[in-house]
């Protein structure tokens, strides 16, 4: 058993110039499902559409006056109820000028590519998800909802922003598409709710010639092991130390007898998590989430147990002095 522990630190990445950077100042926020290409740091795909919009600390919005890109023939341009849609028309590139009412004009570099490959992954922004479950065949609880994502790529394997070119198909099970409201940023083109609701093998796809998911369907109690981790610090032999007055966030991931990572909740599973000495450190459980909520709370030893799916789990916690800076 290994127990995955670290601090839960918030990253937020800003994509501005000049008098742009600095508190209360905008930033350009695009359509991307797991934030992997949310502040252009990917290519756009050409043929495709990328929106996105201007956010500031002191409004949700940003209010855009107008919008220009050089070249012009890059791509064409839009505003859609505050929101900027871009298409790319050709391989190059660009400066997109955004231009507000309230700040100093923002001038975003893009690049453009040519769409390769597509594939449908499960959800990568879940927390550490990437490590413990390798390419393959997946697996998710009969009954549970998945959610997944349409990865584009250029012909070097490089992630692509935009939409345009899906056309979503499955076996075996159930697709959903997403409900969003007007203020998301979740690009609903790109994402599907996979529902375990038919045979015992579903096949996703996204787009015809492109790579499908595989899911192998497992009734409950298929759990063998539990693994906790947020993918900043390792501790392994089941102890864990952490500092009084942290607070953070904890994924319970549950793995098969195979080693295998199992996605979704089996109907009516519910996840528990208790600790012998709540004056040392608290703990609850988010079976929603599959999540546990943890902070230390005084210097001192517990053990904290967790189960899930008739599997269970103990670990020594050791709560040190508060740390100071």
């Amino acid at each position: 058993m290994r127990l995955i522990m670290g601090w839960v630190a918030g990253l937020v990445f800003l994509m501005c110039s000049g008098a742009c950077c600095g508190v209360g100042m905008p930033e350009f926020v695009t359509s991307s499902p797991d934030g992997a290409c949310q502040y252009f740091d990917c290519d756009l795909m050409v043929g495709g559409t990328v929106s996105g919009r201007v956010v500031t600390f002191e409004a949700a919005t940003g209010e855009v006056t107008a919008v220009s890109i050089e070249p012009a023939e890059l791509a064409d341009l839009g505003l859609d109820n505050g929101r900027i849609i871009v298409k790319p028309r050709r391989v190059g590139e660009g400066v997109l000028a955004v231009t507000l009412a309230s700040y100093e004009p923002m001038k975003l570099p893009i690049r453009t590519a040519v769409l390769a490959t597509t594939e449908v992954v499960p959800d990568r922004s879940i927390e550490g998800l990437q490590r413990v479950d390798p390419p393959g065949r997946k697996q998710m609880f009969e009954g549970s909802t998945l959610r997944v994502v349409a990865e584009h790529r250029d012909a070097a394997g490089l992630r692509l922003l935009g939409h345009g070119f899906e056309a979503w198909t499955i076996s075996g099970g159930t697709l959903v598409e997403p409900v969003t409201d007007a203020d998301s940023d979740l690009d609903a083109a790109l994402v599907r709710d996979v529902v375990a609701s038919g045979g015992p093998l579903i096949t996703v796809g996204a787009r015809a010639g492109g790579t499908p998911l595989e899911l192998e369907v497992v009734p409950a109690g298929s759990t063998a092991t539990l693994e906790l981790e947020n993918g900043f610090t390792i501790v392994r032999g089941g102890e864990l130390a952490v500092a009084a007055g942290a607070r953070f966030y904890v994924p319970v991931h549950a793995f098969s007898a195979d080693g295998r990572f199992i996605h979704g909740l089996p109907p009516g599973g519910v996840l528990t998590a208790t600790v012998t000495d709540a004056t040392v450190m608290m703990v609850v459980a988010d079976t929603a989430q599959r999540t546990l909520r943890m902070q230390g709370v005084a210097p001192g030893t517990t053990e904290l147990t967790v189960a899930f799916d008739g599997a269970s789990a103990t670990f020594s916690v050791r709560v040190t002095e508060p740390t100071t800076y």
